[in-house]
């Protein structure tokens, strides 16, 4: 992690920097600026010397030595039973279950973001540990370097630190796989559901927690900020064009409301969506507006 973090001048361009390439994306640097969303005096600085003293705690209680499932183990307790974090099921009701400093101060936090402040603290653990997008519920693996160079893995659950077997992998699955119809002779191995996932999506993933949760309280200047990012991150997603339109109108804002508005038809003439009429209604609106 960077010691020499610095607060953007322009938040939304210094995410944009950010998240330019997958590679060298610093995720909670990234997961830091988009808490200055709700918090805008938060400094980089100060998630990642507080994730570094973690990391030097956890260090202490697990030695480089240690055989990697011992270690593993060691980990899980050293953050779940000493450090006290656990998860939140409803994560749409306060954007700080999505903000790292809150979670970091609470120690409660939304399963992406725990699972981000996992494989950041597991990262200097020498723990390989990555996300993974499984439905519904975001879940963590980490690879075994075993002695005889066979393949193994072990899957954590953020939001409790309990390590998975495919018994309990199948039974998440469950509820998706019978919504989706993916039972019986359409059923499809649930190796599947676990493959990594790029830093990209876990951002992604944490920007739509809060982008939920502004919706769901009407904070349209919020909800504008996050889309900004969603944009940034995912141009081609143009379905944040539209609520990034109507969210301006909310905030009175017809003019850039109508680029955006503009700019989501355009592109929708080439997917298959349903709401065209509505949002051209919308936008002749603001063009009647714009007119008087």
């Amino acid at each position: 992690m960077s010691d020499t973090l610095r607060a953007p001048v322009n938040s939304l361009e210094y995410f944009a920097l950010l998240v330019s390439e997958e590679e060298s994306l610093p995720l909670a640097e990234t997961l830091a600026n988009i808490a200055q969303i709700e918090y805008p005096e938060l400094r980089l600085s100060d998630i990642a010397d507080e994730l570094d003293q973690l990391a030097k705690r956890a260090q202490r209680k697990v030695p480089v030595s240690t055989p990697v499932l011992q270690k593993i183990w060691l980990f899980n307790q050293f953050l779940y039973k000493d450090m006290h974090f656990k998860g939140a099921k409803q994560t749409t009701d306060d954007p700080d279950l999505s903000c790292i400093n809150m979670v970091l101060k609470t120690r409660q936090g939304a399963g992406i973001i725990l699972a981000a402040i996992y494989i950041e603290i597991a990262g200097q653990l020498h723990l390989q540990a990555r996300g993974v997008a499984f439905p519904e519920h975001f879940l963590v693996k980490i690879r075994l370097n075993r002695p005889n160079g066979a393949p193994g893995e072990v899957i954590i659950d953020p939001l409790t630190g309990r390590s998975l077997n495919m018994e309990d992998i199948h039974a998440l699955l469950m509820p998706f796989k019978k919504q989706h119809g993916l039972v019986d002779e359409f059923d499809i191995p649930s190796d599947l559901f676990l493959e990594s996932a790029p830093k990209k999506d876990m951002v992604a993933g944490i920007l739509a927690h809060l982008r939920a949760t502004y919706m769901e309280h009407e904070d349209w200047p919020r909800l504008i900020q996050v889309l900004d990012r969603l944009i940034t991150l995912n141009p081609e997603h143009i379905e944040n064009y539209r609520e990034r339109g109507f969210a301006l109108i909310k905030q009175g804002q017809p003019q850039q409301a109508a680029i955006d508005l503009e700019h989501y038809l355009q592109h929708a003439r080439l997917q298959i969506v349903n709401d065209t009429d509505m949002v051209m209604q919308q936008l002749t609106l603001l063009r009647n507006r714009n007119l008087h």
